[in-house]
């Protein structure tokens, strides 16, 4: 993807920063729109806590967490085994999960994250950082890749190179063009 597309797919803090002071509009993709009307909304309730500013948008909907899952269910999610959670999640139709997970405590979500099947732990880090999706998207390919490859020794002179060459993908800006990396 190039700069532009990455920065329309997965957002970076100054897009949601963007939003939520009403520069740029929200995209027409539902769920596109409902993430990053959640992402404004977390800005505007800490620029609320700082006594900074009030910008409009739109609400997400904000449903607690009672109203989508049983006690039992809300028990396991709590305090049930890696097995059991991931059994519930998995059981879960695509859009009530969606809402699951926009209802969960930004804490509740990073402990599930370990062991959550692999399309729910994306759909938990796009509510969360999706800027951060292209990194983790990126490690663990890497990751795979080492892991499973048929010539180790190749993969860790590469993985040194590529250490040794390369730029932090976190480094910051890039100065010529003004993006992100």
């Amino acid at each position: 993807m190039t700069t532009a597309e990455l920065t329309q797919n997965y957002p970076p803090p100054q897009a949601v920063v963007a939003i939520a002071n009403g520069k740029m509009p929200l995209p027409a993709d539902p769920q596109k729109r409902a993430v990053l009307e959640q992402l404004a909304e977390r800005y505007k309730a800490k620029l609320e806590k700082k006594g900074v500013g009030d910008s409009k948008i739109p609400q997400a909907e904000n449903i607690p967490i009672e109203d989508l899952l049983s006690p039992a269910e809300i028990r396991t999610i709590r305090k049930g085994t890696p097995g059991e959670k991931t059994k519930l999640f998995q059981s879960m139709p695509p859009e009530k999960l969606q809402k699951v997970v926009f209802a969960l405590p930004q804490g509740a979500r990073r402990g599930l994250f370990a062991f959550v099947p692999a399309d729910v732990r994306r759909k938990m880090l796009e509510a969360s950082a999706p800027q951060q999706v292209v990194a983790h998207d990126l490690s663990e390919g890497k990751l795979y890749r080492a892991i499973y490859s048929e010539r180790q020794l190749d993969e860790v002179l590469t993985d040194f190179w590529f250490n040794h060459f390369n730029v932090y993908l976190d480094k910051g800006a890039d100065p010529v063009s003004g993006h992100r990396l």
